[in-house]
């Protein structure tokens, strides 16, 4: 009874190993697209920074911005806290909905084809891969 655990245990290991370099290939992946998206995103941030006239609305809005896209590396981190549900994303995108309403529909267009496009096509692969495996094993 207990060796049915481990064989369990071996499936599964056997299953991650198997599949490091497909996963390496899809965080690759991923890497690229969220770097297209937080470059598009810094740049819309600097040229409005630059352009902006000084009022206490633009004061309001510098903070967030600063806060969420203030950096290369803060904007990268923000877009897949994003997806990963480490911050709420409608938190994140307000800032930009007083840049412009496109950066809106873009930052929305980023979580759904990041969320439901490449997560789920990724999770798809990886359980018909875990599958052939486990039918292998049998």
């Amino acid at each position: 009874r207990v060796m049915r655990y481990f064989r369990d245990v071996r499936l599964m290991v056997s299953s991650v190993m198997q599949s490091l370099w497909s996963l390496t290939c899809a965080l690759v992946l991923l890497f690229i697209i969220m770097f297209l998206f937080t470059v598009v995103f810094a740049q819309g941030v600097i040229l409005y920074l630059t352009q902006a006239e000084a009022t206490a609305e633009v004061d309001t809005i510098r903070d967030g911005v600063v806060l969420w896209y203030g950096s290369l590396f803060g904007t990268m981190y923000t877009l897949l806290a994003s997806i990963v549900g480490g911050v709420d994303w409608m938190d994140v995108v307000r800032p930009l909905e007083h840049i412009s309403m496109v950066y809106r529909f873009l930052y929305s267009f980023y979580i759904i084809f990041v969320v439901i496009g490449v997560l789920n096509v990724l999770t798809g692969i990886f359980v018909e891969r875990a599958g052939e495996l486990s039918g292998l094993d049998r």
